[in-house]
């Protein structure tokens, strides 16, 4: 048996083929173990989806034309996540605001992860231990003091 489950386009790209996955039938608790054996190579223009097959085994309870939810483990990763406010760019790439050492907001280049409704999740740049201005518009390149960035109504937890 086989489920062809849709994932978004920016899910699409961290699943392939051989990878677990644990499925639930709609209006059961009952979760079914089953194995990822096909990604999809097209994205459907209209709504932005692929389609992962999932194959199971043959279980009596597991109705033809059903539907299930589905989770496919494609690991863990440990990032800082952001609010999406307070992430930037520019024609030098994305960025963020910091508060340095020195009481200083200054930019700080970074490579986005993922992106949902949780926030952004940075690969590159950031290790989590800084303070973040969590909320700014753009301005100059320059380091500025945080009573300078304070006048700007920015926001830094």
């Amino acid at each position: 048996m086989e489920m062809r489950a849709q994932l978004s386009q920016q899910d699409l790209v961290l699943v392939h083929a051989g990878m677990p996955a644990s499925v639930t039938p709609i209006g059961t608790d009952r979760a079914f173990s089953g194995q990822v054996w096909q990604v999809a190579p097209i994205i459907d223009p209209q709504s932005r989806q692929g389609e992962v097959r999932i194959l199971l085994p043959y279980d009596p309870s597991i109705r033809p034309g059903g539907f299930a939810e589905a989770r496919i483990n494609a690991g863990e990763t440990s990032a800082p996540l952001l609010p999406q406010s307070a992430v930037l760019s520019d024609d030098k790439g994305n960025y963020v605001y910091i508060v340095n050492a020195k009481n200083e907001v200054e930019r700080r280049g970074i490579k986005i992860g993922t992106i949902s409704d949780a926030g952004v999740t940075i690969a590159e740049g950031l290790t989590g231990q800084e303070a973040v201005v969590l909320s700014a518009g753009p301005s100059s390149t320059r380091t500025e003091s945080l009573a300078e960035a304070s006048k700007r109504k920015v926001r830094i937890e």
